[in-house]
This record gives structure tokens, sequence and C-alpha cells, in this order.
């Protein structure tokens, strides 16, 4: 949205500053993804501990 609205814009000093806005944006958010996903793998790991007593209990019923 912000591009488009840069790539339109007259001013050019006005645009240097909305492109480096989104820049900036950009490398915040290029952070945070290594972040999102080890959290994602931490809750993952979580969960399949929760099931291996479970799992344990069924391939125990199943012999």
């Amino acid at each position: 949205m912000e591009a488009e609205i840069a790539s339109k814009e007259k001013n050019r000093a006005y645009a240097v500053v909305l492109n480096a806005e989104i820049r900036r944006t950009k490398a915040r958010l290029l952070e945070e993804v290594p972040k999102l996903q080890n959290a994602e793998i931490r809750r993952t790991k979580a969960r399949l501990l929760e099931e291996v007593p479970k799992l344990q209990r069924l391939a125990v019923k199943a012999q």
C-alpha cells in the first residue's frame, strides 16, 4: 500500500522518506521471522512431549 503511494508521489523528497520507512519496517519484520520460527519450534516440541506418554500407552495396547 505505502509502496504504491511512494511510487505515485510527485515530491521526490517525500517519496524518499516513504521508501526509507518501508525499508525500516521490512527490516524490523524480517528480524522477527527467526524469533517466531523458534517460538513455533518450542511449542511443537512441547506438544510432542505431551503426546509421548499417550503414544507409549497406545503402543503397549497394540502389542
